[in-house]
């Protein structure tokens, strides 16, 4: 059983209504009802009676959603005493970020060096979570250290140091009108077939972008993609606007990921961490990187 499936089941449980328990969970309305029938056939009873006009739990539906939500109370209890437990036991300071970009991730070997230096033995544990929000797997513990994008605001309950900007920039194929383009501008993008990630847990990147959109007079509506599906254009016809930068290895063969020109807007890349206290090793690993 998918814990993560049981999280969806108890959200539509006390929403029942697909469309916003969607919408919470940041999945289309289509996901939730695949992962409901799949749930059904797996516990093999009707969770919920469902109707064009109304969602409602069963007498079954009722007594098991109440058991899991003990379950899914029980699994994150185990799993931050685990955690807890492991960073106990090692000092391992967990980074999460773009890190197949070349230069972050020498950054980031190198603060390590500064912080051994300082008598400071530290293990990393490395992971590449492509171009997403890190705000909720640090607050909730998942990660020590973000190296990610802050869309214009602060971070509530994070410390952001500023590292660079990174321009807007396209992918496409490279047969597309923009993929070899002299000076390509905001302004090019305008009525261009626009894909992008999955919903969830980017929603404040979207909202980012449409602003960003907005502003340069950019009004097509983005298509976004179904959860678990790679960011790539979809046709020779479409492209992906958002985040680029250089040393980042998700496009090849037929792909062609290029920059804008006009760098009037840009995306802010911080270093971030939870405000307050944490390990000793994580406030000098964090120090290192955010150093110039």
């Amino acid at each position: 059983m998918d814990i993560a499936y049981c999280r969806e089941l108890i959200e539509l449980a006390d929403q029942l209504n697909f469309s916003k328990a969607a919408e919470k969970l940041y999945i289309t309305q289509s996901t939730l009802s695949k992962h409901v029938a799949l749930m059904e056939r797996e516990v093999g009873f009707r969770i919920f009676d469902r109707s064009t006009s109304r969602v409602e739990l069963t007498k079954s539906g009722r007594v098991f959603i109440e058991s899991i939500r003990d379950v899914v109370d029980r699994y994150d209890t185990a799993l931050k005493e685990g955690r807890d437990f492991e960073r106990e036991r090692e000092t391992t300071v967990h980074i999460i970020g773009p890190l197949l970009n070349e230069r972050i991730v020498d950054r980031v070997t190198t603060a390590r060096t500064v912080v051994a230096a300082m008598g400071i033995d530290v293990k990393l544990s490395l992971a590449d979570t492509g171009v997403r929000d890190c705000h909720e797997s640090l607050t909730d513990g998942r990660a020590d250290i973000a190296i990610g994008f802050r869309y214009g605001i602060d971070e509530e309950g994070l410390e952001c140091v500023h590292l660079s900007d990174i321009p807007f920039g396209i992918a496409c194929h490279g047969t597309h009108e923009l993929a070899h383009k002299n000076l390509l501008r905001f302004g090019d993008i305008a009525g261009q077939k626009i894909v992008s990630y999955p919903m969830a847990g980017r929603a404040r990147y979207h909202a980012f972008v449409r602003a960003v959109c907005s502003k340069h007079g950019i009004a097509q509506e983005m298509e976004f993609l179904e959860e678990g599906a790679l960011c790539f254009p979809d046709a020779e016809r479409s492209i992906v606007f958002g985040i680029h930068f250089p040393g980042y290895a998700r496009y090849g063969g037929d792909m062609v990921a290029r920059a804008l020109d006009d760098t009037s807007d840009s995306f802010d890349v911080c270093v971030m961490k939870r405000k307050g206290r944490s390990a000793p090793a994580v406030d000098a690993l964090f120090r290192a990187i955010a150093k110039k």
